[in-house]
């Protein structure tokens, strides 16, 4: 849109976009808010192009929407994770859960224990596309929500990866359910070629989700999970990773 004012100068007209931009601010779709960017330029000398005129407000606008940009895409995906878990709290305790363990993880084997936390809290957020029936099931899902279910790696991919510096967790988000063996999916990687950030989620995935309950199943003990993760060492998930993970929790005083 372009807004041409006689006998304004560039003050009158950054005062005017402010007060564009400050209602634009008050509005919402879908609980995300609206972003509008700016940009004037005024016209001083009888001489001068309109044309040049206009090139400079695009120019400015531009300049405005590249700085804008990423500060909106962080507090819209701060939205996405609140309306996940205002849809589902279990799925907000299971992350907070998994991010400790994560970071926990990241300190052990001297990666950065800052950015494993935020994988770990962040790993589910697709599920916000996953309908509630597939999020509070009081039973296991059927083959419909599991298929639904299974698309929530590569939704949470889509919604990191528009924002640059979550661009390496946006990766681990996406093959946080990959196999060791190269069973998982979305992309049948396997060994190495999965992401370390993303081994250590589905270490501290499984353990958590083996040892709280659910609604239609009660957690296990901490013994258990550890035996049935490290009879999937090697097939499920990275031998290595689940050493050091249960190595880690026996030094925290588990399973005593």
């Amino acid at each position: 849109f372009a807004i041409v004012l006689p006998r304004t100068d560039e003050n009158q007209a950054d005062q005017l976009m402010k007060r564009i931009q400050r209602s634009v601010a008050g509005e919402t779709v879908e609980n995300l808010p609206i972003s509008v960017s700016c940009g004037c330029g005024t016209k001083v000398d009888p001489q001068e192009s309109i044309t040049a005129v206009f090139k400079t407000a695009e120019d400015r606008m531009y300049q405005h929407k590249t700085s804008e940009r990423s500060s909106y895409r962080h507090h819209a995906i701060d939205l996405i994770v609140q309306t996940l878990y205002t849809r589902s709290p279990r799925e907000q305790q299971h992350a907070e859960r998994v991010g400790r363990l994560c970071g926990e993880m990241g300190a052990k084997m001297g990666l950065d224990a800052k950015e494993l936390t935020t994988a770990g809290i962040l790993h589910d957020i697709g599920k916000v596309a996953a309908g509630n029936s597939s999020l509070d099931t009081g039973g296991p899902l059927s083959d419909l929500e599991w298929k639904e279910m299974k698309r929530h790696p590569e939704a949470g991919y889509n919604i990191l990866s528009t924002v640059s510096s979550y661009g390496p967790l946006a990766e681990c988000v996406l093959t946080h359910h990959e196999r060791w063996d190269g069973a998982g999916y979305p992309k049948g990687l396997k060994g190495e070629a999965i992401p370390l950030t993303a081994r250590i989620i589905a270490v501290a995935n499984a353990y958590d989700a083996m040892t709280n309950d659910r609604a239609f199943r009660q957690g296990v003990c901490h013994e258990d999970a550890m035996a049935e993760i490290e009879a999937c060492a090697g097939t499920q998930f990275d031998p290595e990773v689940v050493r050091v993970f249960g190595r880690m929790l026996a030094e925290r005083g588990c399973g005593k």
